[in-house]
C-alpha cells in the first residue's frame, strides 16, 4: 500500500483479528526515528550516506554493522548506550487523538 491509501501511518488502527504477533524491539528502527520514542540518528545516516558511495565502504559498512553484529542487542552495545539515550524523545504532551468511534 502507498502511504496515500494509509494516510497518517501513526495513527493507523489494526483490528486484533489480523494481527499474529506483537514483537518489542527496542530502537528496531535505527537509524530512522519512531515518532514517540526516538529521534532519526542523523550522524549515523550521515556515515552512512558517505560509505555507500564507493563500494568498497559500502561492504566495510555492512561487514562491520550487519554482518559483524551478533545480534540485535550486539548491535544496539556496539552503538553505545550514551548515544542511545540521546536519542530518546523528549515528553511533548497533547490533546488524544478521534479515530472517530
Amino acid at each position: 500500500m502507498t502511504r496515500k491509501l494509509l494516510g497518517n501511518l501513526n495513527r493507523t488502527v489494526f483490528p486484533g483479528f489480523i494481527v499474529d504477533a506483537v514483537i518489542e524491539l527496542p530502537f528496531g528502527q535505527h537509524p530512522w526515528h519512531k515518532e514517540g520514542y526516538y529521534d532519526m540518528d542523523l550522524e549515523f545516516r550521515n556515515m552512512y550516506a558517505k560509505m555507500e558511495e564507493r563500494e568498497e565502504t559500502l561492504r566495510k559498512f555492512f561487514d562491520e554493522w550487519v554482518y559483524g553484529v551478533e545480534d540485535h542487542v550486539a548491535y544496539l552495545n556496539k552503538l553505545g548506550f550514551e548515544r542511545l539515550w540521546r536519542l530518546k524523545a523528549k515528553h511533548a504532551y497533547c490533546y488524544p487523538v478521534n479515530y472517530g468511534y
